[in-house]
């Protein structure tokens, strides 16, 4: 009888053990089939993912640009400032107007010469 016992018990556990194996191997399917859509999914982030730096190394490369021309202008609009300035000062010249500037510009270069001519001198 006790041999009864554990050979129906033994024949219950093989049975649920088999089971198990089958939902087992059910699940491990569908594991492998999530895997391979998750892979999927990331192989296409990756591309993405590179797809963005290019755009944003893009995206920096016409920034530098924009700012290197925005600097250029700058400076073109101050050397357009700055031949205005010089032809207005040469036009009071030219009428014998002078300023202050002019007449404080002038003796500088005169100095200048000056002191250029007096070290010349000296070297002789």
């Amino acid at each position: 009888m006790v041999r009864r016992g554990i050979g129906h018990e033994w024949g219950s556990k093989v049975i649920i053990n088999e089971v198990l194996m089958v939902c087992v191997q059910k699940a491990g399917h569908y594991m492998d089939s999530i895997a391979a859509g998750v892979d999927a999914a990331l192989e296409e982030e990756e591309l993405l993912a590179d797809q963005l730096k290019e755009y944003l190394f893009s995206a920096e490369s016409l920034q530098n640009v924009c700012k290197h021309h925005e600097l250029l202008q700058l400076d073109y609009e101050r050397a357009q400032d700055a031949v205005a300035a010089r032809n207005a000062e040469l036009n009071r010249v030219q009428q014998g107007k002078p300023n202050f500037i002019t007449w404080v510009y002038l003796d500088s270069i005169f100095i200048d010469l000056r002191s250029r001519e007096e070290g010349t001198s000296l070297v002789e």
